[in-house]
């Protein structure tokens, strides 16, 4: 008699599977409780408001002249676009500390909302569920960009909104994700249909443009930042990119092995001053990266009937790890961009009982962010300043750019795998 067969019977063979069926819940829950305490320790915990300056000082001051009729850009510290700062103006009617504790608050909402969203897309089992808290909670970048008050995590839920929904909804969530912060415009190429992804272009062109509308002609002062450094790049320490990775090697210290002091202080970009060849290698390693990268993504297959809802997953995913490891700035906590690309690859990985690409998942992961962040943790609180190790800096800040463009490849072999397909 089959163990179903004796589970009707009530014989003893059903009570075995019933036996184990609980204990593979009790497994799980214990596993997502700890991932929880995990989060509520490194993520909130620690990652506490307080009076000090932050990230979202700048959003915060830029916020404030606007509200007081004054464009966002007349002292120079804020060099984004504009819609965030303009967003964010309901906020200076409070002291800076309660607006942080507002930001803090809802950037956690948002973030675990964005799990949530991706969670029900992948189908809500033990897999799906284990492998989302575990990214959502010890993926490692997320913590830092809730500490200095960061927009990650909007981006975060932009992105899988993007990933996840079709229609004018995911339009308004590329668009809105790039007129943010310009990396996330990369989700256009989801959908690769030319009617569709005009449209998406059209919507994205338009959110970007309006605020900049109102900057020129509704605010007083400048209507853009002092400097467009973002997209020269930086050879900052902080900034793990490939073309920050090349910037460095044209930066390299002399003989005394002193570290440049654009590899220390380059994360104030206004202030940066980059040369014309270091300008041209950033922009040169940028567009061999994107170019390489979305040459290899335009070679996959048409979608299959049954693979409708996981390719877009799928694809978003790869384009967001292709641009963090592209961009001409990537701040060390962007890999909390490349969080549904570990969640998706862990999953299918679990489901298709595929132990290589879990480990390969898994070490990439690791590898984007909590290995390095702690190895120059290490090296940088010996003295409490970036040690003259120019090599040994430059290896840990290298490898979260290959270990995004390894998650890539791992997505794009699981798009290309149609034989073993099926919907997550």
């Amino acid at each position: 008699m089959s163990t179903a067969a004796a589970k009707r019977a009530g014989m003893p063979g059903g009570g075995r599977v019933r036996l184990g069926s609980v204990l593979r819940s009790v497994a799980v829950g214990a596993f997502v409780l700890l991932c929880t305490a995990w989060y509520w320790h490194r993520c909130w915990m620690l990652q506490r408001p307080s009076p000090a300056p932050s990230d979202f000082q700048f959003y915060y001051e830029a916020a404030g002249r606007a509200r007081q009729g004054g464009s966002p850009y007349i002292e120079g510290g804020y060099v984004y676009p504009p819609l965030l700062a303009l967003l964010l103006v309901p906020l200076t009617r409070f002291d800076y500390l309660t607006a942080r504790w507002i930001w803090f608050w809802f950037s956690h909402a948002v973030f675990l909302g964005a799990g949530w969203l991706l969670l029900r897309h992948l189908g809500r089992g033990a897999a799906a569920l284990c492998c989302v808290a575990l990214v959502w909670a010890a993926g490692g970048g997320a913590e830092d960009g809730f500490g200095l008050g960061q927009v990650d995590a909007v981006l975060v839920l932009l992105a899988i909104v993007a990933m996840v929904r079709g229609g004018a909804l995911r339009a308004v969530a590329v668009g809105a994700g790039f007129a943010l912060k310009l990396l996330p415009g990369i989700l256009v190429l989801i959908d690769r249909r030319r009617r569709t992804l005009a449209a998406t272009a059209a919507i994205g062109a338009v959110l970007m443009a309006a605020p900049w509308a109102v900057v020129r002609f509704g605010l007083k002062g400048p209507a853009r930042p002092e400097s467009m450094a973002y997209l020269d790049g930086t050879p900052c320490v902080l900034s793990w990119s490939l073309p920050s990775v090349a910037v460095r090697f044209a930066d390299w210290p002399g003989r005394m092995g002193k570290l440049p002091l654009d590899w220390t202080f380059g994360y104030d970009l206004p202030k940066l001053r980059m040369t014309g060849v270091q300008r041209g290698i950033s922009l040169a390693v940028s567009v061999l990266t994107l170019g390489l990268g979305l040459a290899a993504f335009a070679r996959i297959p048409a979608r299959k009937p049954d693979w409708q809802a996981a390719s877009p997953l799928h694809e978003g995913a790869a384009l967001l790890c292709l641009a963090v490891a592209a961009s001409p700035v990537s701040w060390w906590h962007y890999p909390v961009l490349e969080y549904p690309a570990m969640a998706v690859l862990l999953t299918g990985a679990i489901r298709a009982r595929r132990a290589g690409v879990f480990a390969a998942t898994l070490t990439a992961a690791a590898c984007s962010y909590l290995v390095p962040d702690a190895i120059l943790k290490y090296y940088f609180h010996q003295q409490e300043r970036w040690p003259d190790y120019p090599w040994v800096i430059q290896f840990w800040t290298a490898v979260p750019a290959f270990s995004a463009l390894i998650l890539f490849g791992l997505l794009l072999y699981r798009l290309r795998d149609s034989g073993t397909a099926h919907v997550e």
